[in-house]
């Protein structure tokens, strides 16, 4: 690499493409890539908002139904926080 530039990488370290083939994200994540809190996240998934998987005491959210559920609340026209 030339001098005064890096590789990007996540913060974990690991590469994109590892990350795209998850099934599931955990709630943090979840909370990253709609842009609230983690509070705000677990809040929405004990509720039963967020299509989220309780397996012990954590929750995974399936990409699939996250996407499916973010496509639902764009064409309601309303948001995560009107149910919370």
């Amino acid at each position: 690499m030339p001098y005064g530039t890096r590789e990007v990488r996540p913060v974990n370290n690991r590469r994109m493409s590892d990350r795209e083939g998850r099934l599931t994200l955990n709630i943090p994540e979840v909370a990253r890539r709609l842009g609230i809190g983690k509070n705000q996240a677990y809040a929405l998934a004990r509720a039963g908002v967020l299509p989220a998987i309780k397996l012990g005491k954590r929750y995974l959210v399936p990409v699939h139904a996250l996407e499916r559920w973010l496509e639902e609340q764009a064409s309601k026209g309303s948001g995560a926080g009107d149910a919370a």
